[in-house]
């Protein structure tokens, strides 16, 4: 994990984070840079990015296609249109 704050001036403030996960096969990395700026007493403006990696994504076993929603009824196959997806 990185973080650091660095004034270049009294109204600049560029400030980094970064973080790091590993393990044998999965990498997950994320980054943050960002700008402070203060433009009156009361009023600052930020202007950022973020960045994220995962090297491996799986969030389920079984794609969910949503085009196929309105397919008619698998179960007893009326006309009725069906939520489940096969």
């Amino acid at each position: 994990m990185l973080d650091f704050n660095w004034e270049l001036s009294r109204t600049l403030i560029l400030q980094q984070n970064a973080s790091a996960y590993m393990e044998k096969d999965k990498i997950s990395l994320s980054l943050l840079t960002a700008l402070d700026a203060k433009v009156m007493a009361r009023l600052s403006a930020r202007f950022s990015y973020s960045t994220a990696y995962e090297s491996q994504v799986q969030l389920a076993e079984e794609s969910f296609d949503t085009l196929r929603k309105s397919r008619w009824c698998t179960i007893c196959d009326c006309s009725y249109p069906s939520t489940r997806i096969r």
